[in-house]
């Protein structure tokens, strides 16, 4: 063993702790033994070993002056950091580098704030600067300073262009009061309307009382309206003439889409109020439908139930009226209708205009019922075979002379009182007599 070198000796291929390593003690030229486990339990601070010999560094143990050109550990023995592992990164002063394995330098962002604020200071400065996406103020306004105007120049032939969309609808634009708290909106035709116009404003701000007209290709002008604010001339469904005076709807203007609705079906547009008014509602029932529903007079007569000579007087153009004058060119004649003998006879006027009575005993003609100013007719008063009947008269008869006659008493003769009703209590009556 004194005689072997170290660099001759066999490695362990499985170290343990029970391994004995033999030590020489120069001092003494003496050899003596150590056990590996007590060798390994002697090793402290930032290395450990472990019992098959490996050593492992500490972790955080490693500070930045041990990371250097003259330390124990160099950069070189260190992995390098990337975006997705934590290890050593270069630094740089390029501001212009895409490397995710370098780290920027003081000196690198400050050079590239020094060129971003000079980029932003020199906007003023840029006569021709260009958007590279769409512009969001973000809530802010766009103002100018010292009374500056704002102004909108498109290229050549481009336009100022409000845009709509689903939520506001067709293009629009607002002009608010001064204290932007009410305002009103200009906007543009729907999409339905499919509209594509120019409008161009007269030349001038006309005269008091004038009004913006079209010439029909866009072109505005001021014109001197009628005192009625509209001018003369065909308005569409309406003719206005008489310097706006007499609006006359046009021949067949009013279509049934233009009629108001009903509410329901069986329903007719009419006024059933008394009086004028506006139109209502008319409820129509099942006959009267039944009756316009009818193509023409006979089938409405059948839904009727009218029998024209049986329920109703057929035509007759020589029909006499009662309240028109008339020459009879036949003869017209009036029944007789028969009273009742009994001791007091009451006529109805209403029956007939002329009676006959035949004297079965002593009668009183009472007054009569249903009296009309302007009747008049005759009464015939027969004596029965025995005769000698005589004959009193209702306070309402009023004779020639003031006093009743005196009837023939000769069995079957004949007298005739004729009569003119003047008023409800008053007859004028004249009795011929004697007849046979």
């Amino acid at each position: 063993m004194a005689n072997t070198k170290i660099t001759e000796l066999t490695a362990l291929a499985s170290p343990e702790t029970t391994d004995v390593v033999p030590i020489v003690d120069v001092s003494a030229d003496v050899t003596k033994k150590v056990n590996v486990g007590e060798i390994v339990g002697k090793i402290t601070g930032d290395v450990s070993v472990g019992t098959d010999g490996v050593a492992a560094i500490g972790s955080g143990v490693i500070v930045d002056a041990d990371v250097n050109a003259s330390a124990a550990i160099t950069g070189t023995k260190v992995a390098a950091g990337t975006t997705s592992a934590r290890g050593t990164l270069q630094l740089t002063d390029s501001t212009s580098s895409t490397s995710t394995t370098t780290a920027a330098t003081p000196n690198a962002v400050k050079t590239a704030y020094d060129l971003a604020n000079a980029a932003l200071a020199d906007v003023a400065d840029d006569t021709t600067p260009q958007l590279g996406g769409d512009l969001d103020v973000n809530g802010n306004d766009i103002v100018t300073v010292s009374n500056g105007d704002i102004d909108l120049d498109p290229n050549g032939t481009g336009l100022v262009v409000f845009k709509g969309n689903a939520t506001k609808g067709s293009g629009q634009f607002k002009l608010n009061c001064e204290n932007n708290s009410h305002g009103i909106t200009i906007k543009g035709p729907p999409h339905s309307a499919a509209a594509n116009y120019t409008l161009t404003l007269p030349n001038d701000d006309g005269d008091s009382g004038q009004v913006l007209s079209t010439n029909g290709t866009g072109t505005l002008s001021w014109t001197t309206v009628s005192g009625s604010g509209i001018t003369d001339g065909d308005k569409g469904d309406i003719t206005v003439t008489g310097s706006g005076a007499t609006w006359t709807i046009d021949a067949d203007a009013v279509t049934y889409a233009k009629i108001q609705d009903v509410s329901a079906t069986d329903k007719l547009l009419g006024r059933s109020t008394a009086g004028a008014g506006v139109i209502e509602e008319i409820t129509c029932t099942s006959a009267g439908r039944a009756l316009l529903d009818d193509a023409d007079a006979s089938a409405q007569r059948t839904t009727l139930g009218v029998v024209i000579g049986t329920d109703v007087q057929a035509y007759d153009a020589d029909t006499a009226k009662t309240d028109t004058a008339q020459t009879f060119t036949a003869a017209q004649r009036g029944e007789i209708t028969t009273l009742t003998s009994a001791s007091t006879v009451t006529p109805d006027f209403a029956d007939s205009n002329n009676f006959t009575l035949t004297l079965g005993t002593n009668v009183t003609i009472a007054n009569p019922t249903n009296l009309t100013a302007g009747q008049c007719g005759s009464i015939f008063l027969v004596q029965d075979a025995t005769g000698s009947r005589t004959g009193a008269w209702g306070s309402y008869w009023d004779f020639a002379g003031g006093s009743a006659p005196t009837l023939t008493t000769t069995a079957s003769g004949v007298d005739r009182v004729d009569y003119v009703v003047r008023s409800t209590t008053s007859i004028h009556a004249v009795c011929t007599k004697a007849y046979s």
